[in-house]
C-alpha cells in the first residue's frame, strides 16, 4: 500500500470524522451526567430520580461513542507506522510540533481569556485579569487548564508521537506472530480496570510502584500498534471485515453499556462523589479497558476497508479540520447547554442530541472560516 493510497483512503476520513463527532456527543452527554450532578451543590438537594434518568440516557448514547479517542489513536497507528524511510526522527517531531503543539498553545491562550471572563468571579481589576490569564498560559508547560478538560488529549497524543520513531523499525520488521504477542499482552492489560475492582494492586503493583508486569504493554500504545497491524497484515488481503467488525463492536457496546447500567442501578445515593465516577460508573467507559477495546477494534474493522470510490467533500473537509473542531468545541457546547437547552422541556435524549448537533455545526463553521485566513494551520491544525 503506497502512501498516496493511504492519503486518499476514504475509510480513514469517515472514522476521523466519526471520532470527532463522538467526542462532541460524549461531552453533550456529560451535561446531563456530571454537570447536573454537581450543579446541585450537594446530594441532599439532588433529585435522584431525575438524575438517574439523565445518567441512563447519557449512558445509552455515550457508551456507543466511547471509542472516539482510541479510534483517533488507531488511525494514527494505521497512517504513521511504519514511518516512511525518508522521514527522520527530527523531521517527524518537527511536523508533529507544527500540527499538534502550536495549535494547542494558541488555543490554551484563547481559553485563558475565555476562563478569565467565564470563571473569574473574584477578578476585579485589570491586574487581576492579567495575572490570571498569564497563569493559565504558563500552565501550558505543566498541564492543561483544569477548567478546559478536553485539552488532555493533545498531551497524550504528543507522548505517543514521541514514541512512534522508536516503534517504527520494530513494526516494519515484526512478523504477524510477533505482533500477536504484543497485542495479546495488551489485551490482558485491558482487563486490569476490572481486576483492580477485586485486587487494587496486582503483579508487582503497590502504593510506591504502579509499574506492574504489564505496565509497558498497557495504555494507548496498544491502539497505535493495532492500527499498524491492520495496515500491515489486513488491508491488502482479500478478506472483508465488516461483518466481523460489527459483531465485535456489538459485544463491546453491550459490555460498555451493561457495566454502566449495572453500576448505576447498584450505587447508593449516599455513595455519590466524584471518585465513584471512575471507580464505579466509568469502569467500563475507561478508554483502556476490554469493552472499549472491543468497541474500537470492531468499528475500525467495519470501516477501514469500505469498498467506496468517493465521499462527499464535506466529509473529507470535516476530517481535515477535525483537530481544530476538537480544540474549539467546548465554548459552543457549554453555551448551548447553559443558555439555550438546559431549561427546555425536551426529553433528555433530545437535549443531548440537540446540543451535540448545534455544537458540531457551529464548531465546523468556525474552523472552516478560520481555515481561509493566512497561517490558519497554526490555529486549525490541518
Amino acid at each position: 500500500m503506497t502512501n498516496n493510497q493511504i492519503a486518499h483512503f476514504h475509510g480513514i476520513d469517515i472514522m476521523r470524522s466519526m471520532a470527532c463527532i463522538m467526542v462532541l456527543v460524549i461531552h453533550a452527554c456529560e451535561c446531563y451526567y456530571i454537570s447536573n450532578f454537581y450543579s446541585t451543590g450537594s446530594v441532599e438537594t439532588l433529585n435522584i430520580a431525575q438524575w438517574h434518568d439523565e445518567a441512563l440516557w447519557a449512558g445509552i448514547i455515550g457508551s456507543v461513542c466511547r471509542c472516539c479517542v482510541p479510534l483517533f489513536v488507531m488511525i494514527s497507528g494505521f497512517l504513521l507506522l511504519p514511518m516512511n524511510h525518508r522521514m527522520t526522527m527530527t523531521l517527524f517531531y518537527f511536523k508533529r510540533v507544527k500540527r499538534v503543539l502550536i495549535p494547542l498553545f494558541i488555543w490554551t491562550v484563547i481559553y485563558a481569556f475565555y476562563s478569565a471572563f467565564k470563571y473569574g468571579y473574584e477578578l476585579h481589576t485589570l491586574d487581576d485579569y492579567a495575572v490570571y490569564i498569564m497563569s493559565k498560559v504558563c500552565c501550558f508547560f505543566v498541564n492543561f487548564p483544569s477548567e478546559i478538560g478536553h485539552l488532555w488529549y493533545p498531551y497524550m497524543y504528543i507522548g505517543l508521537c514521541l514514541f512512534i520513531p522508536i516503534l517504527s523499525p520494530w513494526v516494519e520488521r515484526a512478523t504477524k506472530n510477533e505482533m500477536h504477542v504484543f497485542l495479546g499482552l495488551w489485551c490482558v492489560s485491558l482487563l486490569l480496570p476490572y481486576i483492580h475492582l477485586l485486587w487494587p494492586e496486582v503483579w508487582g503493583e503497590c502504593y510506591w510502584n504502579t509499574d506492574g508486569i504489564l505496565y509497558h504493554f498497557s495504555g494507548f500504545i496498544g491502539y497505535l500498534i493495532a492500527g499498524a497491524y491492520c495496515r500491515k497484515f489486513l488491508y491488502n488481503n482479500e478478506e472483508k471485515y465488516i461483518g466481523k467488525g460489527l459483531v465485535i463492536a456489538i459485544h463491546g457496546y453491550a459490555l460498555t453499556l451493561g457495566g454502566f447500567i449495572y453500576q448505576l442501578n447498584n450505587l447508593k445515593p449516599e455513595e455519590f462523589n466524584y471518585s465513584c465516577y471512575f471507580q464505579n460508573f466509568e469502569v467500563t467507559w475507561m478508554f483502556n479497558n476490554i469493552s472499549i477495546g472491543l468497541l474500537t477494534i470492531g468499528v475500525f474493522l467495519m470501516l477501514f476497508k469500505l469498498p467506496i470510490k468517493s465521499l462527499p467533500n464535506i466529509i473529507h473537509d470535516f476530517s481535515r479540520l477535525s483537530y481544530g473542531i476538537y480544540l474549539c468545541h467546548i465554548v459552543f457546547l457549554t453555551w448551548f447547554y447553559e443558555t439555550l437547552i438546559s431549561d427546555t422541556l425536551l426529553p433528555t435524549a433530545c437535549k443531548i442530541l440537540t446540543i451535540a448537533v448545534l455544537t458540531i455545526v457551529s464548531s465546523y463553521l468556525l474552523i472552516k472560516a478560520l481555515s481561509y485566513l493566512p497561517k490558519s494551520k497554526w490555529v486549525v491544525g490541518n
